[in-house]
């Protein structure tokens, strides 16, 4: 008598996804600034900032650092997190790559700012 053929259970995309999900939520993240300057550049608190921006690290900016650059209106300010290590940074850009994650921070906004849902659309009398 023949043996009924065995069959694997499939490997299905989510289970793929959520293996890279629990892998990036592992990721361990360090809490930052992304700082951009209005004018092509600007300096305080001891920092040159351009209009491409960059990012710094809280742990590493002193109090007074940290007020004097979220204060200054010539300065834009956005609360993100980093990668702790190059090992979590790799972990992050593989989630990335596989398209299940979930962005914390967008220092560089939309692509379009009219699209959908990006708070482009205005309101007003002048809409109707």
């Amino acid at each position: 008598m023949a043996k009924a053929p065995v069959t694997k259970p499939a490997v299905t995309k989510t289970a793929h996804n959520s293996k890279a999900a629990a892998k990036a939520s592992a990721a361990k993240t360090l809490p930052g600034i992304f700082v951009r300057s209005f004018p092509l550049t600007f300096r305080r608190a001891g920092f040159e900032f351009t209009q491409e921006g960059y990012g710094l690290l809280l742990q590493d900016l002193s109090k007074a650092q940290q007020e004097a650059i979220r204060s200054e209106p010539m300065l834009s300010v956005q609360d993100t997190e980093f990668p702790a290590s190059a090992a979590d940074d790799a972990l992050m850009a593989e989630q990335l790559a596989e398209g299940g994650a979930n962005e914390t921070a967008n220092p560089t906004g939309p692509a379009d700012p009219n699209a959908a849902g990006t708070g482009g659309e205005q309101s007003g009398a002048g809409n109707a």
